[in-house]
């Protein structure tokens, strides 16, 4: 017979050395399933990213990114919207185009009835409006509307925007007009807001004269009269900030005592989420003091106060986030965020437990997801830089079936 102790370290010796069983797979919805593309300059196509997508009022949803056409030939050029049921608008073709070899989309809006765009582009429709435009609701340039910017300035991309029915204000790598970083535009005609003032910065340099020392504004959101700021920025309007700031949406720019503590070696801000007084945030940062909890955040909308009570590990960076219900989506570059071999780069939260990552909804994505939108109708539509979706072939644009079609709506994160 083999002494006890003996049986004891075979039994703990193939407990180790046998091979842990994969999680299940959650499969992406049948609809969308575009696989969209764009030429490769080698010859033939290669996978699209979609960097940005939006819910209308009437439930049909805006996709935007770097595609130039559907797997199937039909053309899209960087932007695009899907029926309620998941399935392409055939009567919204609006087409992007550049002077020179860059033209992506990278930030939507929506107000006044209008879609607005940002990204690195040119003209729309054959007619000049650089990095910023107002489209009507059927893809047509709005009436009236002028970008300040001139053409062939790739190099001011806009990453962000957030509407009201008076102003457009946007956030990139801004240089224009002293601005830097963050600028405000009247939101029917385009004219540039002077005294709108809330430069960016990476150091205490007030008028840094390179790019590398702005800063870039990467999410802007509405909240309850002001306009949360994040991105990768030391200070607004010369005020330590550390990524994530909340400002006056009025003149003089007024910045809130808001402070959601950020590390001064990583503050980059990516993603906010609001949830009544909680917003949430997701980045590649960590937290100054103790706890130090690291790329997603629960913190109070009005002081920036960190909830310790909700302390999330994705593993990785965060770049996007939806709510549903008490659902919150998050989506980023991490990986094995469900260990041993899951949650990768798509997974989601209950905002009523301590942060809990739900092992059960575990899905893997190939790469980096960038949006995500609710269709409030029971699907998650997901956009990024993958080209496979749980083993599945997608190209950048997929959708994943929720439990409900709740959706909580906020001004500045969600359309009413």
């Amino acid at each position: 017979m083999v002494p006890f102790t003996r049986r004891l370290l075979l039994v703990c010796a193939l407990a180790v050395s046998a091979p842990v069983p994969a999680l299940a797979q959650v499969a992406p919805d049948a609809t969308p399933n575009l696989q969209l593309q764009l030429p490769n300059p080698g010859g033939g196509f290669l996978p699209a990213t979609i960097h940005a997508t939006l819910r209308q009022p009437d439930g049909k949803i805006l996709v935007a990114g770097d595609f130039t056409r559907l797997a199937d030939g039909t053309p899209r050029q960087r932007l695009l919207r899907l029926n309620a049921d998941g399935s392409l608008d055939t009567g919204f073709a609006p087409a992007f185009s550049s002077v020179g070899t860059t033209c992506v989309i990278y930030s939507l809006a929506w107000a006044n009835n209008s879609i607005y765009v940002g990204g690195a582009f040119d003209a729309v429709n054959g007619t000049n409006s650089p990095n910023v435009v107002r489209l009507d609701r059927n893809g047509d340039l709005a009436s009236g509307w002028n970008s300040p910017f001139a053409v062939g300035s790739p190099g001011q991309p806009i990453r962000a925007l957030a509407a009201t029915s008076t102003s457009l204000f946007m956030g990139g790598d801004i240089q224009l007009n002293n601005a830097f970083g963050l600028a405000r535009l009247d939101a029917i005609s385009g004219n540039w807001d002077f005294a709108w003032i809330a430069q960016t910065q990476n150091g205490d340099v007030v008028n840094p004269p390179t790019g590398g020392t702005r800063g870039e504004v990467r999410v802007l959101a509405l909240v309850d009269g002001d306009l949360m700021v994040g991105g990768d920025f030391l200070k607004i309007a010369n005020v330590l900030v550390r990524g994530l700031a909340r400002i006056s949406q009025t003149a003089p720019v007024s910045v809130r005592a808001f402070n959601a503590g950020l590390s001064a070696s990583s503050y980059r801000v990516e993603a906010l989420q609001r949830a009544g007084t909680r917003l949430y945030i997701g980045g590649t940062f960590f937290r100054e003091a103790a706890p130090f909890v690291s790329y997603l955040n629960r913190v109070d909308i009005g002081t920036g106060l960190l909830d310790t009570s909700w302390q999330p590990n994705t593993n990785g960076s965060v770049t996007t986030l939806a709510l549903e219900g008490t659902l919150l989506y998050v989506g980023g570059s991490f990986a094995n965020a469900i260990p041993p071999s899951g949650g990768n780069r798509l997974i989601r939260i209950s905002t009523t437990g301590n942060g809990a990552i739900d092992s059960a909804w575990n899905t893997t994505l190939a790469d980096t997801v960038l949006s995500l939108s609710h269709d409030c109708h029971n699907r998650l539509i997901v956009g990024g830089a993958f080209d496979t979706a749980a083993g599945q072939v997608r190209n950048g644009l997929a959708g994943y079936q929720t439990p409900s079609g709740d959706c909580i709506f906020y001004s500045g994160f969600e359309i009413p």
